[in-house]
């Protein structure tokens, strides 16, 4: 039998799972709606801010990716731990 907190788990790996793909989903729509501007258009703070957003962009993609990985090991864990408990 297992514990009632191994059943409450996988339900907060889903959630979590859920909260990273509309995070995804809204840093690709953040992405899509930030169409380049003509050249000469954007002035030197303007181009520093740009770098500074798109270095923060590429740190948060690495955070997320990470961050999957861990759910997919937790989940992996889980499920052998789980099914550990059955057979017992």
């Amino acid at each position: 039998m297992t514990s009632p907190r191994a059943r409450a788990e996988p339900v907060s790996l889903d959630e979590l799972e859920r909260l990273l793909d509309a995070v995804e989903a809204e840093l690709l729509a953040l992405r899509a709606r930030g169409a380049p501007a003509p050249k000469g258009a954007i002035d030197r703070d303007s181009r520093q801010r740009i770098e500074r957003l798109e270095q923060e962009n590429q740190l948060l993609q690495q955070r997320i990716g990470a961050a999957r990985e861990m759910v997919q090991q937790l989940q992996t864990r889980l499920r052998f731990v789980e099914g550990r408990g059955d057979s017992a």
